[in-house]
């Protein structure tokens, strides 16, 4: 008897520039969520790169990417099944990085669940080793011209969504909804949502690394002017 809502928002230069609110049980996926925030984006340009998690798999949905020449940076499961079409040529040592040990990087075509041939069309898969965690990450991309070290650190990058979403939680009391209404759960949402960037402003501009910092110092200057103005206006 319980009903979901999904929030999909675009994060991008450290700034939330879209949101997609969804009740149906259709978008609960983000085989459909997900992928339509990315063929959508706000300005999709062709030098655009998108990263997402291995929430969207579907190779069908990889396939229609790469036709609409849509640069994506995902993550596949170490056990997925494909060929190995052709070695891209780099040194093992250079595309090292400090957490990551390289692997292999390799051009290859992807199989469909249940399918017994793969896809058409190419895609690059970078394999590295995670030193600490000792565990492997499996890159996927449709980006050819940019070493495996960039890619990686491409899809490090998304990790900043994670960040925000935390910060919106613990600090900014985005943890459960006050009642059922759709209309009330979308206000409280884009209420958070305008606070949060208004903090993100500011937060940049000021040059400070803290979500945390940034939101106690933003909200100390904002009462510091209001008391201001009723010390300069107090009629």
């Amino acid at each position: 008897g319980k009903r979901q809502v999904k929030l999909t928002t675009e994060f991008t230069s450290d700034f939330q520039i879209r949101m997609e609110f969804h009740d149906d049980q259709a978008h609960l996926s983000e085989e459909t969520a997900l992928k339509e925030v990315v063929q959508n984006a706000e300005n999709n340009k062709v030098e655009d790169i998108h990263v997402f998690d291995k929430g969207l798999k579907s190779r069908k949905t990889f396939e229609e990417f790469d036709a609409d020449n849509i640069s994506f940076v995902t993550r596949i499961n170490g056990n997925s099944r494909y060929d190995i079409v052709r070695p891209m040529l780099y040194s093992d040592s250079s595309q090292d990085t400090q957490e990551l040990e390289f692997i292999e990087d390799n051009a290859v075509k992807l199989y469909k669940s249940g399918h017994s041939k793969p896809i058409k069309t190419e895609f690059r898969l970078i394999k590295y080793f995670v030193k600490k965690k000792r565990v492997h990450l499996f890159f996927l991309t449709n980006l050819w011209d940019l070493e495996a070290q960039e890619i990686a650190h491409i899809y490090k990058q998304r990790w900043e969504i994670e960040v925000l979403f935390r910060f919106m939680k613990q600090e900014m009391n985005l943890t459960h909804f006050v009642c059922n209404d759709k209309n009330a759960i979308q206000v409280m949402l884009y209420c958070t949502m305008i606070t949060t960037m208004l903090v993100l402003i500011y937060k940049k501009q000021n040059n400070i690394k803290s979500y945390k910092k940034a939101k106690i110092q933003f909200f100390k200057e904002l009462n510091y002017l209001i008391l201001l103005e009723i010390l300069e206006q107090p009629n």
